[in-house]
């Protein structure tokens, strides 16, 4: 009787352990979704700061070119 009692405890134990590793696991899971959302969601804010970046050069640029057509620094082919 007492080598029953044993194995159950031994069973209930395991799935202690079965639960507790579940629990884990879904956390883990959890934790890896939400990394990959921020991950997604960072790129997508890089590539929009990358094209306004870009588009901040070329007015940069093209008020640079006006400023020295302006002064005489440079003729324009108008």
């Amino acid at each position: 009787m007492a080598e029953f009692s044993e194995q159950d405890e031994i069973i209930q134990k395991i799935e202690n352990l079965k639960n507790k590793i579940s629990s884990y696991q879904s956390a883990c899971e959890q934790k890896l979704h939400d990394s990959e959302c921020k991950l997604k969601s960072s790129l997508q804010e890089n590539e929009a700061l990358r094209r306004e970046n870009s588009n901040l050069k070329e007015k940069m640029c093209s008020w640079q070119r006006r400023i020295a057509s302006s002064i005489g620094m440079i003729k324009t082919d108008k």
